[in-house]
């Protein structure tokens, strides 16, 4: 499901992206695949290390407390320093980049979170995993 969200995202962020100076459009797919690879692998992080609660804070419509703050900047890290080694954009517009999509990744994702109470992770599970145990999702179901 996530992967729905991100293919979503292509035509929503290509206009602003195109704007940024000294980024190519042909990169895209690039960056929406990096963009995905990178928030499961900081969803996958977060999960192992216990932090559900940052994750619900981060994907909801409160405001973030600091550990949601910090999984949103360690996001935007990978993301940017994965279009800069695999991409070679330099780091201005690797950050540009950046800046556009997360906002809104996070803007999708939590409304797909919001769609049931603030402490229900079942959306979140959805989104991330597959049901497989060894999964983003997986993991989820088992903590609840």
């Amino acid at each position: 499901m996530l992967d729905q969200i991100l293919n979503g995202l292509k035509s929503q962020v290509g206009d602003k992206l195109t704007q940024i100076p000294g980024f190519n459009v042909n990169q895209i797919d690039d960056v929406i695949g990096i963009t995905g690879d990178v928030v499961k692998e900081k969803v996958t992080s977060e999960i192992s290390g216990g932090g559900i609660g940052t994750l619900m804070n981060l994907f909801s419509n409160s405001s973030n407390n600091s550990s949601a703050n910090s999984l949103q900047n360690s996001i935007t890290e990978g993301i940017v320093s994965k279009l800069i080694s695999k991409l070679g954009l330099n780091s201005s517009v690797a950050s540009s980049v950046a800046g556009v999509i997360v906002p809104m990744i996070i803007s999708k994702i939590t409304g797909e979170n919001s769609k049931t109470p603030d402490d229900d992770p079942s959306p979140l599970a959805n989104l991330f995993g597959d049901g497989d145990s060894s999964s983003i999702g997986g993991m989820l179901n088992k903590l609840f």
